[in-house]
């Protein structure tokens, strides 16, 4: 039998599972403020996942600015400037600025097998990301390359792993395959109305 489980990210938590429930391994998150989002292929939402994060950071009742850490040319793009809260400050990575605040999201973008990014970013993979999420496809190729990634990468076990787009007759299959590993599958939502994924993101951010 799978365990359900839920931390407290930030201080002043308050279960909000709406329907959600965690899957596969319990995990413990070892900072409260910096996250970070990664993928193994493109066109899994990585960018569109980071950008709720830090809306719904945002939202919270911290009275703090929030930083998005994200690649030049996606932070030039209108999808980005159009969708980020207004308390939300798009950095490029490598900004000096960044370490001013404590509040922070990484959107990594594609990583390789080994957990190292495509291009040269700097996730704060060693100590301080309190959070780290995978986003995944459901397809055989995305398997294979998942397959590969947590086998080759020792870090792979502290990763949550958010499934997009699955139908429900392949949520059986990823359960099976991913037992081993924390992951929870993600509705189509707004990016600038999070109610949808509001207990998915109280259970792994806060709320």
């Amino acid at each position: 039998m799978k365990r359900r489980f839920g931390f407290a990210a930030y201080s002043g938590f308050r279960a909000n599972n709406s329907g959600f429930r965690a899957y596969g391994k319990p995990i413990r998150t070892k900072h409260s403020d910096i996250f970070s989002v990664v993928s193994l292929k493109h066109g899994t939402g990585c960018t569109h996942m980071a950008i709720a994060i830090a809306n719904y950071i945002s939202r919270m009742h911290r009275g703090e600015r929030v930083a998005l850490v994200i690649r030049k040319e996606d932070a030039d793009s209108d999808y980005v400037r159009n969708h980020v809260s207004s308390k939300v400050d798009v950095l490029i990575n490598g900004d000096r600025k960044t370490e001013e605040y404590q509040l922070r999201v990484y959107d990594i973008g594609v990583v390789s097998i080994n957990g190292e990014p495509i291009d040269i970013l700097d996730d704060r993979s060693s100590d301080t990301v309190g959070q780290r999420f995978v986003m995944c496809n459901d397809n055989e190729e995305y398997y294979y390359i998942l397959d590969k990634f947590t086998r080759s990468n020792v870090r792979a076990v502290g990763f949550v792993y958010l499934f997009g787009r699955i139908p429900r007759q392949s949520m059986r299959r990823v359960e099976d395959i991913m037992i081993d590993y924390s992951f929870n599958f993600v509705p189509p939502f707004q990016i600038d109305k999070l109610e949808e994924v509001s207990g998915l993101m109280g259970m792994y951010i806060g709320g």
